[in-house]
């Protein structure tokens, strides 16, 4: 049964008035996944780093040796123990007052894991009230990769939609990121008959122009009549728009999400699939093939709370301004 019943809504930064009941980030290569370490030790009373069975290099071991040093307890799980342990950790966590709070680190995660982290949220027996935070990384000259494509699909079944039309028009929507010719290729494999897409803006001006060129091929098909610019430094105002999007499209058409790009529009696409099970949000992945990138935190981190309710039956979505 899928849970809908949730609300999202702005937060300007963490809570430190009094600590989350747990914390959870991502051990990985990449130098942003320490970035929130400190204060996420300081202000939880339960921390949790979840690392990989893969792609331990130096920064990996450097970055673990951070987790160990602030006394962070590091788990190197495969994809198929990750929600195994979210449960658990879920599971032990003692309810004092309800809702359970959580903070998280999306900067490092893969999409899959966001997936299976929702889905662990979604269906715990006790509220829980998440704030995610995103660390936009700093500017690094993109490097093109054209390896081969091992994963095609839902992100998790739980993604993998539904829809009430019998011979449906496909709309597919479109996150831009650096994944040269991925969007492109994605939509010829399901043969979409409308395509939009989601630019990404934000205060590092620099990444304006790789992604545009990036992503040439696909503006050659689309054109900028399709193209909508979000802030990835306002996830709400992200989530507003994508879930006004596909409660319009979904009415008179299949619609797909492709997650492509910065975390954060992984992170609501896959907020707005629980809201909208009809749609299907999937991933293209190059596996243990994807390059190493040392993504460093720009300083820049963008904020997004969400509650995971149990009572009720109605969809809840409203703005709860942390000033």
């Amino acid at each position: 049964m899928y849970w809908r019943n949730l609300t999202v809504g702005s937060i300007q930064g963490l809570n430190t008035t009094g600590p989350y009941d747990l914390a959870i980030c991502a051990l990985g290569f990449e130098s942003r996944c320490v970035s929130h370490a400190a204060s996420f030790k300081a202000n939880s009373k339960t921390q949790q780093a979840i690392g990989f069975t893969h792609g331990h290099n130096d920064l990996y071991r450097a970055h673990k040796k951070v987790f160990a040093d602030l006394q962070i307890d590091v788990k190197e799980p495969d994809d198929s123990g990750f929600r195994t342990l979210v449960q658990e950790l879920l599971n032990r966590l003692t309810v004092v007052d309800s809702p359970l709070t959580v903070c998280v680190d999306i900067s490092s995660f893969s999409r899959k894991r966001l997936g299976m982290l929702l889905e662990a949220f979604t269906d715990h027996s006790v509220p829980i009230q998440v704030d995610f935070a995103y660390s936009l990384a700093a500017f690094n000259t993109p490097k093109e990769f054209d390896g081969l494509t091992l994963e095609i699909g839902p992100i998790t079944p739980r993604f993998s939609g539904w829809t009430a039309h019998p011979d449906p028009n496909l709309d597919c929507i479109v996150g831009l990121g650096f994944e040269t010719g991925r969007a492109v290729g994605a939509i010829d494999v399901i043969e979409a008959t409308k395509v939009h897409v989601f630019h990404p803006k934000s205060a590092l001006i620099e990444y304006e122009q790789e992604v545009l060129k990036a992503n040439t091929s696909l503006l050659d098909v689309v054109g900028y009549n399709e193209w909508i610019n979000y802030n990835v430094e306002l996830p709400f105002q992200l989530f507003e728009k994508l879930e006004s999007m596909v409660a319009m499209k979904k009415t008179e058409s299949s619609v797909v999400v492709f997650p492509f790009g910065p975390k954060v529009f992984a992170l609501v696409s896959l907020l707005v699939g629980l809201i909208h099970p009809e749609i299907t949000i999937w991933r293209i992945s190059h596996g243990m093939n994807t390059p190493e990138v040392d993504r460093k935190p720009s300083g820049i981190t963008a904020y997004l709370r969400v509650s995971f309710l149990r009572t009720g039956n109605e969809i809840s979505v409203k703005a709860n301004a942390q000033v």
